[in-house]
């Protein structure tokens, strides 16, 4: 693009020059609302990768108009989604931003004394085998940032024997 020789011999010719528009697409990527560095941030191969800066944001720019754009993102534990719930397939026709939130896949629960009165169960240590979490004093418990997949949840408190649910264990 941008070169067509052309030979003149005693004559005058005509060249048309056509021009495409350039268009970019920006945007910010948050976990949980807070700015994310170093996200790498897919724009399919027609476009490649980028990485978020240190305020979360990322850019790709210069795209010819019309370019078919498959924007994601990933990692583990984390699910992202486009803050305005826009496709992220599209072809590329003005200059477009897209922000992302990623939010953090968690198993959670409490745990209660196993007694009449189900009172909150506060210093049980829950795993799912690589996170750990300490109940409060509501018996409440959050392991976050899980990657997909299938765990076997289990707790602990000295002295005394820790039941799960088997109901929902392992969990997928």
């Amino acid at each position: 693009p941008g070169v067509n020789p052309v030979t003149i011999n005693n004559n005058s010719t005509t060249v048309d020059v056509w021009v495409q528009p350039r268009y970019s697409i920006t945007g910010t990527v948050t976990l949980e609302g807070q700015n994310v560095s170093g996200q790498e941030v897919n724009g399919g191969s027609s476009i490649g990768l980028t990485n978020t800066n240190g305020s979360g944001a990322y850019s790709f720019t210069s795209i010819p108009s019309g370019t078919s754009v498959a924007l994601s993102l990933s990692r583990p534990g984390y699910v992202f989604s486009e803050t305005l719930g826009r496709s992220l397939s599209f072809s590329l026709t003005q200059n477009e931003v897209r922000n992302f939130n990623g939010i953090a896949n968690r198993i959670s629960g409490t745990a209660r004394w196993a007694t009449v009165g189900q009172e909150p169960a506060q210093g049980v240590t829950v795993t799912d085998g690589t996170r750990v979490a300490v109940t409060n004093s509501s018996g409440a418990y959050e392991l976050v940032a899980v990657p997909n997949g299938s765990y076997t949840v289990s707790g602990t408190l000295s002295s005394y024997v820790v039941y799960v649910d088997p109901g929902v264990n392992p969990v997928t």
